[in-house]
């Protein structure tokens, strides 16, 4: 696939650019909260479209079992030198969620700024993590927004896509590659995975100029640079 090599070029690139990031720092403090609120001390994490390891590596230092996947064989190659040179034990596999046994199962699934925002359909990964989760398990989506205060300022054409009900396509750029991410309304997202996933909670980071969440005001969710997505998984789903 095209977006595949796209990744694999880019893989070393990725996470200097992300990793500094101050939304992506706030978003990725945010999450480990949340696991470490809703998991137990060693459960099994499956990081979907884990990139270079940029919340594998600190999950693994947490102290939790993370299997870290993706389509791009050079952003597995990026985790598996960053792990070793942590001296972590981090599991790792080439390939797509539906490609992964049914067992063991899996506690938790995270993909943030993943596959759901590279895909405008979103529903047949939902049924392949729904398959790999355990009975109880959650699943946690990390959603670029498009209406950002500091996206409005610089698109404000970005800013009405809140009020839309289907993800808008927005371009991203790094070394010569091009990406078409989708940005999805949390509510209109849950509601495709709703077969096999249920919302439980949604609230958005900062407004995109320094570290700060906005869940403390519920009018300004829409506003944050990316939203970090609680989902429970269904007893029967969709698989």
């Amino acid at each position: 696939m095209v977006g595949e090599r796209a990744f694999d070029q880019v893989a070393p690139a990725y996470a200097a650019r992300y990793g500094g990031d101050p939304a992506a720092r706030a978003l990725g403090v945010r999450l480990y909260q949340e696991l470490e609120r809703h998991l137990s001390p060693g459960a099994q994490i499956l990081d979907v479209g884990c990139g270079p390891g940029t919340h594998a590596i600190p999950l693994a230092q947490a102290g939790f079992r993370v299997m870290a996947l993706d389509l791009a064989a050079q952003m597995i190659t990026e985790v598996e030198r960053r792990a070793a040179e942590a001296q972590l034990s981090i599991e790792t596999r080439h390939g797509p969620v539906e490609g992964l046994p049914s067992s063991p199962r899996y506690d938790a699934a995270i993909a943030i700024h993943g596959p759901f925002n590279y895909d405008l359909d979103p529903q047949p990964l939902a049924s392949a993590i729904h398959r790999v989760l355990a009975p109880g398990g959650r699943l946690w989506i990390g959603a670029p927004r498009a209406a950002s205060f500091k996206q409005l300022l610089r698109h404000p054409r970005r800013g009405l896509a809140p009020l839309l009900r289907s993800p808008r396509a927005h371009e991203a750029q790094l070394e010569g590659q091009t990406f078409t991410v989708h940005l999805w309304d949390p509510r209109t997202l849950a509601r495709c995975l709703a077969p096999w996933f249920e919302l439980e909670h949604f609230e958005a980071s900062t407004l995109g100029f320094g570290d700060g969440w906005l869940n403390e005001w519920p009018g300004l969710r829409h506003l944050g640079h990316s939203s970090l997505i609680r989902l429970a998984r269904l007893p029967a789903g969709g698989a």
